[in-house]
């Protein structure tokens, strides 16, 4: 399989931030002259036209966020690695907010 076939539209990716280091961001339309569109998912409508070249992570399906065992992930990369445990102790503040 080649590695274009894996970036379909809507496809979650990860893209670098200088401020939050890496965030989300979902394919729309896939791998075209080289070039890829995607749009964060913090800024609705902002497209963004990326060299294939060097293509984004791809994220882990929803099911697999917030695993304990890193070993787990379809796809074990920085991103993933950092989000695990952001995703874990955000939904940790989220149920002791509720107490």
């Amino acid at each position: 399989m080649a590695i274009a076939q894996l970036y379909v539209k809507d496809t979650g990716v990860w893209l670098k931030d200088l401020e939050y280091v890496w965030v989300p961001a979902k394919v729309l339309s896939p791998p075209e002259d080289g070039f890829l569109v995607v749009e964060r998912e913090d800024k609705p409508g902002q497209e963004i036209k990326l060299p294939f070249s060097d293509p984004p992570p791809i994220q882990n399906p929803d099911i697999l966020v917030g695993q304990n065992d890193l070993t787990t992930l379809s796809y074990l990369h920085e991103p993933a690695g950092q989000s695990c445990p952001s995703f874990r102790l955000a939904s940790y503040y989220r149920v002791m907010s509720l107490l």
